[in-house]
């Protein structure tokens, strides 16, 4: 195999016994598929129990985000319908269920790591089946 003609040699120097400061906990973190269990009431039973353990932030990052569905969720699923379109083609943003999530994580203390994902239905080629193995069909609307 040859090397591409770009490469550059590079020094990392690693000081290792140089203080730089508190280290952030970032592992403090959970994430999960069920977007719709987080402001159910077993959802909220279990965020005061995150809120409880009093030794956070905890950080919180959840799927589907950008799913198209009913609202509900089920398992390995959630849906938002954050993004639709009207009968023109137009976009349509409700942001409503996405502000009930993520206003439970900030009521308990939690910090969101909010997530862009998946695909709408109305930005797909393939509108029915999995949400995370879809293309847009018109990427001027995805951007």
């Amino acid at each position: 195999m040859t090397s591409p003609s770009n490469t550059a040699t590079v020094t990392i120097d690693v000081m290792a016994n140089r203080p730089t400061g508190a280290m952030r906990r970032i592992w403090r973190s959970i994430g999960f598929d069920e977007i719709n269990w987080t402001y159910t009431p077993q959802g909220k039973r279990v965020f005061d129990s995150i809120a409880g353990l009093n030794d956070g932030p905890f950080y919180i990052r959840n799927h589907n985000a950008f799913t198209s569905g009913d609202g509900l969720g089920s398992p390995f699923r959630g849906s938002t319908n954050v993004y639709t379109e009207d009968a023109s083609g137009n976009p349509v943003y409700d942001w409503t269920i996405i502000d009930r999530v993520y206003d439970v994580y900030v009521a308990h203390g939690c910090k969101p790591m909010i997530e862009l994902d998946f695909m709408p239905a109305a930005l797909s080629t393939k509108p029915g089946g999995d949400s995370w193995r879809r293309a847009p069909k018109d990427y001027d609307k995805w951007r």
